[in-house]
């Protein structure tokens, strides 16, 4: 048998009808090492296996055409989370469509999490279910062999008009036997070549070639609003893990390092960590990790890292107050967030830590609070965001419990949208969110941009800007976006801003809004995504052209009905052709959204409306 391993393209827009798609070059958009490891699993059984990342094709799906043609394809794999539904189901009805005959296996926590939900829909052959290492191994010789699947561990498949799910596999015990990912067949130096200077902000290179890699599976901890697909933390062991760095970082020309470990050091022992600085210093490598905020580090051990190339840490914080913790199943303190935060900053060492807004237990004094703190202590810049049940958590079962989810397959076509769990009212909450995003971005000054152009690498942009920390003046080159919001001090390495966030928005949708409207003066026009968006777009029209605006929609069945000035936010009708007749355009203004909005609404053009 010959299996195909298909990475779908993370920034292309599908429709539903008739596959059209447009596309950019990603960005970031990390390495898919999952699938790396599923197709070295496959070449060591000696299967027949090829691969292909669509990232790197401005036609995606014609791509994908070819390697079926071109090596005789009988079975296609793709694996991924809940929020690529719409960029996964595409790739299994373009194969269910044209190729009838090749057999389609899902994997991930997409499916994992759901597996009956997800098989059903997707109309799959099989879902393999938690790590697929070997499961996919064993599930393809069976094929081959004309043997029964149900005799396989860890798969969901058809049996007899009903999905059946097999009993689930054990956990693979020890990492260190694992082969590295086949980071040749999914075209790594492609991936490395493409990359630029701030795809993430603390990826601060002119000519960055960033790696990660794998240091441990799932985490033993068990947080509401966290799913893994298995339950059983394990680890790298250092020597296997600097094996695996000897040998990647001379071949493929690495810089930096993504560490990915949910639990680098415990509460009890950084010794693992410690170790780590130590062997990764001659390196001359820049590297990021995550920590929990009970992590056992102190002013010695921040030194350390920051010797040793550490930029940036992802510190889990998720919210100020201890009964909101609790009930996240957190299992830290207050005392411990105010120890470690300032010890973190002042050692200069980035950070990256989240705010989620919204829990069980969440109240207007518990946000208020959070708000006043956050106003005092603004220089972590921490993000401030809803929180979100995503398939197989405890916070998901919660929703659909309380009706908060009244779909689950519609909320996960939706893109897995924040939900309010407080109890508050709809528009009272939006208002209590709206206060962190409205003071969260600190703006920099002397900015300065000079455009530039690499005809293998397109439009390059120099940027110079003054850190508002530390004063530094910073000269990024080589960077892919003129609008890149989020930047890294070189010095101090505490992420800053360009724009405040209303003003974020404003520089990208408002001109290209106005300019729709002064060319198409008769048009009535409707705008799509979510409101923080749509209101910094209506509040900076003057009457002109808002008298152009006839209707706001949100695809968040939880912003539906809202007030936004002389809007009512809208929900998307379930049949399109309710809006003929009342829209000649839908502009559709989303940051992270955008393509399950694009997905929800492309029929609008069998109707006459076009989609901006």
């Amino acid at each position: 048998m010959n299996v195909l391993i298909v990475v779908p393209h993370m920034n292309a827009l599908f429709k539903r009808t008739d596959l059209e798609n447009v596309t950019e070059y990603p960005y970031n958009y990390t390495f898919p090492i999952g699938p790396g490891y599923i197709s070295t699993a496959l070449k060591n059984a000696g299967i027949n296996t090829f691969c292909v990342d669509l990232n790197f094709y401005d036609d995606p799906m014609r791509k994908l055409d070819q390697m079926i043609m071109d090596h005789r394809v009988d079975v296609v794999g793709i694996g991924g989370l809940s929020r690529e539904y719409w960029r996964i189901k595409h790739i299994f009805d373009h194969i269910r469509k044209h190729y009838p005959h090749i057999i389609t296996i899902l994997g991930g926590g997409i499916i994992s999490a759901e597996p009956e939900l997800i098989f059903t829909d997707m109309k799959i052959d099989f879902g393999v279910l938690g790590e697929g290492d070997r499961t996919i191994v064993e599930l393809v010789r069976a094929l081959e062999s004309g043997g029964k699947p149900a005799g396989v561990n860890g798969i969901i498949f058809n049996d007899n008009g009903r999905p059946l799910m097999t009993p689930p596999r054990d956990v693979i015990a020890s990492l260190d036997e694992m082969p590295l990912p086949d980071y040749d067949s999914f075209e790594l130096n492609k991936y490395l070549d493409y990359q630029k200077c701030l795809d993430f902000w603390f990826i601060k290179e002119d000519n960055p070639r960033a790696l990660p890699i794998v240091a441990s599976r799932s985490c033993p901890h068990n947080c509401t609003f966290c799913y893994h697909t298995v339950p059983t933390y394990r680890q790298v062991s250092l020597d296997r893990l600097f094996t695996d760095i000897e040998y990647l970082v001379p071949k493929y020309n690495i810089n930096f390092l993504f560490i990915y470990d949910d639990l680098f050091a415990s509460s009890k022992n950084n010794s693992r960590l410690v170790e780590f600085c130590r062997r990764i210093k001659p390196f001359g490598l820049q590297w990021y990790c995550q920590l929990r905020i009970d992590s056992k580090i102190d002013e010695q051990v921040l030194q350390d890292m920051k010797e040793s190339g550490c930029v940036a840490i992802g510190l889990g914080i998720e919210h100020l107050d201890e009964d909101v913790l609790k009930s996240m199943n957190k299992n830290i303190k207050r005392a411990q967030i105010d120890r470690t935060l300032p010890m973190v900053y002042d050692a200069q060492v980035g950070i990256a830590p989240n705010i989620l807004i919204g829990d069980v237990r969440e109240t207007r004094e518990t946000i208020n609070a959070c708000y006043e703190w956050y106003q005092k202590n603004r220089r972590y810049q921490l993000s401030v965001v809803e929180v979100v049940p995503y398939p197989g958590t405890k916070l998901y079962k919660t929703a659909i419990e309380k009706g908060l989810i009244k779909d689950p397959l519609e909320y996960v076509r939706s893109g897995c949208p924040g939900i309010n769990f407080t109890g508050i009212d709809q528009q009272e909450y939006a208002g209590l969110v709206r206060k962190f995003r409205d003071d969260f971005y600190q703006p920099a000054e002397n900015v300065t941009v000079k455009s530039g152009y690499d005809p293998n690498r397109g439009d390059l942009y120099t940027i110079v800007a003054r850190c508002t920390h530390c004063g530094e003046m910073n000269v990024y080159s080589n960077v892919s976006k003129v609008l890149v919001n989020e930047l890294g001090c070189k010095k101090c390495n505490h992420r800053y801003y360009r724009f405040r966030n209303e003003d974020y928005y404003f520089y990208i949708n408002l001109p290209k809004l106005k300019g729709l409207i002064d060319n198409n003066p008769d048009m009535a026009i409707g705008l799509c995504g979510p409101s923080k968006i749509i209101a910094a777009l209506v509040n900076n029209l003057d009457e002109h052209y808002r008298r152009h605006v006839v209707k706001v929609f949100d695809i968040n069945p939880q912003r539906q009905g809202l007030s936004l000035g002389q809007y009512t936010i809208d929900k998307i009708p379930e049949d399109l052709s309710e809006l003929k007749g009342v829209l000649d355009i839908m502009f559709i203004a989303a940051q992270f959204s955008y393509t399950e909005i694009y997905n929800s609404i492309a029929e609008l053009r069998n109707h006459g409306i076009e989609i901006v």
